[in-house]
C-alpha cells in the first residue's frame, strides 16, 4: 500500500507537538547538543517521539481509508 507523503508530515508534525506536551506535563527536558550526553534521557526522547509517531500514522491511515 503506497502511503502519501503528507500523511507522514501530518504524523511527523502530531508527534511532535504531542511528545513536547507530554515532555513539558513530566518537567523533563533534554537536549543532546546542550546537555551532556545521557543514553537513558535520549532513549526516552525518542522512544515517545517515534511511539506517538507511529500511533498518529496508524490513526490517520486508519482515517484515511474511511
Amino acid at each position: 500500500m503506497k502511503h502519501s507523503l503528507s500523511l507522514h508530515i501530518y504524523a511527523f508534525l502530531i508527534a511532535y507537538v504531542v511528545s513536547r506536551i507530554v515532555f513539558m506535563l513530566m518537567d523533563f527536558d533534554y537536549n543532546i547538543f546542550r546537555e551532556s550526553f545521557s543514553f537513558v534521557k535520549l532513549l526516552i526522547d525518542f522512544g515517545v517521539f517515534a511511539l506517538i509517531y507511529l500511533i498518529s500514522g496508524r490513526i490517520l491511515m486508519h482515517f484515511r481509508r474511511a
